[in-house]
């Protein structure tokens, strides 16, 4: 079989997922820098403003979650660690979107107990995401970026 002229061998391979949620970065810088890119010269102050969006939704999609988790409602559990999810990878927040994709797939399954562990590692990780964000968006102030 010939080589196709449509496919790009020169195209950047996905990098493998990580083992577990622990090892994923907590930032992917591909997908970071692309992020800031995107802002950096038409809107600078634009990539601030969607991180503190991210942060605020991102602690609303939190306790959605932990209340899904009290309620015993693996329907609501999936649907927020998904919501969440998806706009963490927006983001490249890889550690978080790695989380939610884990409580998604046990919400799927209903696995409420399993679930527990992985929700009680949210807060801190998204705490752990805000720091790298404030990190690489010196315009991105501490107190409008808390998550606690």
């Amino acid at each position: 079989m010939a080589d196709s002229p449509l496919v790009d061998k020169t195209a950047e391979v996905d990098p493998p997922m990580p083992a577990t949620w622990s090892d994923a970065p907590l930032l992917d810088p591909v997908a970071w820098r692309d992020f800031v890119d995107l802002w950096r010269h038409d809107a600078p102050s634009a990539a601030c403003d969607l991180v503190r969006e991210y942060l605020q939704d991102a602690r609303h999609h939190l306790q959605t979650i932990h209340q899904a988790l009290e309620q015993s409602d693996p329907r609501t559990l999936e649907f927020s660690a998904h919501t969440l999810g998806s706009s963490s990878g927006n983001l490249g927040a890889c550690r978080m979107q790695e989380l939610c994709r884990l409580l998604q797939d046990l919400g799927r399954r209903q696995a409420l107990q399993a679930a527990a562990d992985y929700v009680r590692r949210l807060d801190p990780a998204l705490e752990q995401t805000r720091q790298a964000f404030q990190a690489e968006l010196p315009g991105l102030d501490a107190d409008s970026a808390q998550t606690g």
